[in-house]
């Protein structure tokens, strides 16, 4: 894991830039060691479910942050792989990982590890995703709780060129609340917090300005779905 000592280095957030979307694999290294594929999740999923859950009883941020923040990412990856599979996964259960998330972000703020708070928000945006596909009861709920829990990180980096992953964050979050509500206004705004960002990306490559207007297309079609 790469750690930065100020989380408002330059060299330290371009490094952020060109290595963002590969993040997440770090935490695949050692889920063989538990006995799991996360290509054929099943019952040995199940099983390492249940490891993990001892395992973070034992395991706290302060005594074994590596170990601790690996088990918290397993568990979500492990949850996100059986929902692809069709498994059947307990809400709460899907809500316990994505909270972890959410606890592993707040730790790699306190102790300025930039990379690590996009590796959580990179798994937390992928288990949304299911977890809004499958209309889950309970999403308006999680998603207000990460939405609610995300603004404190808005407040860190509003000054810093890293500000704009967390208000288009923010922005998704906002307009996937908005579509379950069928609020057509509430929408609009999210959109129009996300062209906002446009502005905010300027000298990080075309890359970035290509991923913030597929976004932007996406809520616009929200928009337009909610308008019909």
């Amino acid at each position: 894991m790469n750690s930065f000592n100020d989380n408002r280095d330059p060299k330290g957030f371009e490094y952020i830039i060109e290595a963002g979307s590969n993040l997440h694999s770090h935490f695949f290294l050692d889920l063989k060691a538990l006995g799991i594929d996360i290509y054929k999740p099943g019952k040995r999923s199940t099983t390492a479910l249940f490891r993990l859950d001892w395992a973070l009883s034992e395991l706290d941020a302060n005594g074994a942050p590596h170990d601790w923040t690996n088990a918290s990412a397993y568990l979500a990856t492990i949850v996100g792989a059986m929902l692809d599979a069709g498994c059947d996964v307990r809400e709460e259960r899907i809500e316990e990982a994505i909270k972890r998330l959410v606890e592993v972000g707040d730790f790699a703020e306190r102790t300025y590890d930039l990379e690590l708070v996009f590796r959580a928000l990179d798994l937390q945006g992928a288990l949304n995703t299911r977890v809004y596909m499958r209309r889950l009861p309970g999403a308006v709920r999680i998603f207000e709780f990460e939405k609610d829990r995300l603004q404190v990180r808005r407040s860190t980096y509003r000054e810093t060129s890293a500000s704009v992953f967390f208000e288009i964050t923010d922005a998704q979050l906002e307009i996937t609340l908005a579509r379950l509500h069928a609020d057509r206004a509430r929408a609009e705004k999210a959109c129009e917090a996300a062209e906002a960002c446009r502005t905010l990306i300027v000298g990080m490559g075309p890359h970035w300005l290509s991923h913030i207007d597929e976004v932007i297309l996406e809520m616009r079609n929200v928009v337009a779905e909610l308008s019909s």
